[in-house]
């Protein structure tokens, strides 16, 4: 359960920076008003997608290790149960 715990509160660290970089490419986006400035947010941008996908597999990947743990909670659960129903 512990276990569980902490990979939700990863899930939720990565989601908080994920959010983080929308928002900051939101705002970058609406303040250019020139070709530099255009210029600059692609590069910026190209860098941070970088980061999004990284944070993208990291999330993908928590989320198999909570779908492994739930279904060894389940199976274990499923085990009492009927060993305690046998007796």
């Amino acid at each position: 359960m512990d276990f569980i715990g902490e990979q939700e509160e990863k899930i939720q660290q990565i989601e908080d920076r994920q959010k983080e970089i929308y928002r900051e490419s939101s705002s970058r986006k609406r303040s250019i008003k020139n070709e530099e400035q255009y210029r600059e947010y692609q590069i910026w941008h190209m860098e941070v997608q970088e980061e999004l996908d990284e944070l993208k597999m990291e999330k993908r990947e928590v989320k198999k290790q909570l779908q492994l743990a739930d279904g060894i909670i389940k199976e274990d659960l499923y085990t009492a149960y009927y060993a305690v129903s046998e007796k």
